[in-house]
């Protein structure tokens, strides 16, 4: 059926003729429809800059990360030497032990 075809009763299928609210509408949808878009244009410039500065914190994170391991890396050293001490002074402890049982 074309549009400017009738129907069963005689009424046009589409009335192609433009009112004050028809005009009203499409003006009140085109300024919705450009306010959304003004709106997103914005939102998408505010999650760009918190993405750059996430990928900056990123960054300095990673570096905190770095000095953390080479800290993590010298308390390791250190604990090894203190085992290697606490060793010795178990041997020298043992060996005293001995003297004393021996001397009883």
């Amino acid at each position: 059926m074309a549009n400017n075809d009738t129907n069963a009763n005689g009424r046009r299928f589409i009335d192609w003729r433009l009112s004050v609210g028809n005009i009203i509408t499409i003006l009140g949808m085109m300024i919705g429809g450009l306010s959304m878009w003004f709106g997103l244009g914005e939102r998408v410039t505010v999650l760009e800059t918190n993405l750059n500065m996430q990928a900056a914190d990123i960054m300095q994170i990673s570096g905190r990360l770095q000095r953390v391991e080479e800290r993590a890396g010298d308390v390791r050293e250190r604990l090894k030497g203190i085992e290697v001490t606490q060793q010795q002074q178990n041997e020298t402890l043992k060996r005293i032990l001995q003297a004393v049982e021996a001397s009883n």
